[in-house]
């Protein structure tokens, strides 16, 4: 999460001709008086990013210049607390299964307000979106973040798939560690040799 303006306005300028696969712009507005569709496309990019390793951002008050560089515009102040973290969280999960974690900052930056929404990667499995709203989600749907082009899409390739797969894989091995070692049992005894040094960096300092 970005500590103040000057890291955000940092990050924004070196990503200012075009979003990323761990960031997604969007224009400043009020949450409260945005339409459904105008959330729907944030909680698609919150999907999204849960499925990536370390998560991403998606940073609200950010616009398109006439050369097409994204600018930091911004909103006034009351529009940035309409973004209360349970109403946020509250739709998102009601979207998400099994669910989303997230965290919401808002930065001032020249009298106007930046939103941030961080969003962390999955927790023990990946996000599907779990109910429809049309044209923008769909039910039964991975999204991810592309490889290809700078959107949250429900177009899995097989390269993102295996990324999502490797990256459940190795959550679900290190649970296991972790619950054989609650157990008292020495994880470097009862693996072979030539798996230990794969088993001790996912157990990292546990």
């Amino acid at each position: 999460m970005f500590s103040d303006a000057v890291e955000l306005l940092e990050f924004i300028n070196t990503n200012k001709n075009a979003e990323n696969r761990v960031c997604e712009y969007k224009t400043g507005m009020s949450w409260n008086n945005a339409n459904k569709d105008f959330k729907c496309k944030i909680i698609r990019a919150i999907l999204a990013m849960s499925n990536l390793q370390d998560g991403g951002y998606v940073i609200i008050g950010v616009e398109q210049d006439n050369e097409n560089n994204y600018q930091p515009i911004g909103m006034t102040e009351e529009e940035a607390l309409t973004y209360e973290y349970d109403d946020v969280l509250e739709m998102a999960n009601s979207y998400a299964d099994p669910f989303v974690t997230i965290n919401i900052k808002s930065i001032e930056y020249n009298g106007k307000w930046i939103i941030i929404i961080a969003v962390a990667e999955f927790v023990e499995l990946p996000v599907i979106c779990k109910k429809e709203y049309p044209e923008i989600l769909e039910a039964g749907r991975i999204y991810v973040r592309p490889y290809r082009k700078p959107e949250s899409s429900a177009k899995i390739t097989s390269t993102e798939l295996r990324e999502i797969i490797e990256l459940a894989s190795k959550k679900s091995l290190r649970k296991h560690l972790e619950t054989m070692a609650y157990a008292g049992i020495n994880v470097e005894e009862v693996i072979p040799e030539q798996s230990r040094s794969s088993y001790s960096k996912e157990r990292g300092s546990f």
